[in-house]
């Protein structure tokens, strides 16, 4: 799926059915994650383009609490430059790719990165779990590392690279 984008009034009627529903976000995009995840068979698998800007922020916490309680993240890739992978469609927002799987076992997670859209200089990586959310981390900050097979210390995660 490639959701829109777009934010959600806290006042709308649209927040107000959500949080009906159970779901807490303040953007479309996530929305449409939480209510396919919810409206998915067990096992199934939902594929998003999505802003990487749920992985941290107060805003989405409950929105990051929604995914992690009702599915496994098995593969996220992350296009390293935002002004190239998208550039045809004047997207501004750093995005990923992620797939879920509605009630699965969470696992390793497959981590793959490349420059662009053509996957020309792809480079993947499989990672324990608790490296991409720590575990005694409450806000459920969504880490993603930039270099695999080298990426002791640099992660994706917080709205800039930062070294631990």
């Amino acid at each position: 799926m490639n959701p829109p984008y777009k934010k959600i009034s806290s006042a709308s009627i649209h927040r107000s059915r959500l949080r009906f529903v159970g779901i807490e976000t303040v953007n479309l995009y996530s929305a449409f994650v939480a209510l396919s995840l919810s409206l998915m068979e067990t096992n199934g698998c939902l594929v998003a383009i999505i802003p990487r800007s749920f992985c941290n922020g107060p805003y989405y916490r409950p929105f990051r609490e929604f995914v992690l309680k009702h599915s496994a993240v098995g593969h996220i890739h992350l296009f390293v430059r935002r002004n190239k992978a998208f550039k045809d469609d004047n997207v501004l927002q750093e995005n990923i790719i992620i797939m879920l799987e509605r009630g699965g076992r969470q696992r390793e997670v497959t981590v793959s990165t490349s420059t662009d859209d053509s996957f020309a200089d792809i480079a993947t990586a499989v990672y324990p779990f608790d490296r991409i959310v720590r575990t005694d981390d409450p806000d459920l900050v969504v880490h993603i590392p930039i270099s695999p097979g080298n990426d002791k210390n640099r992660y994706f995660g917080i709205h800039q690279v930062f070294l631990d």
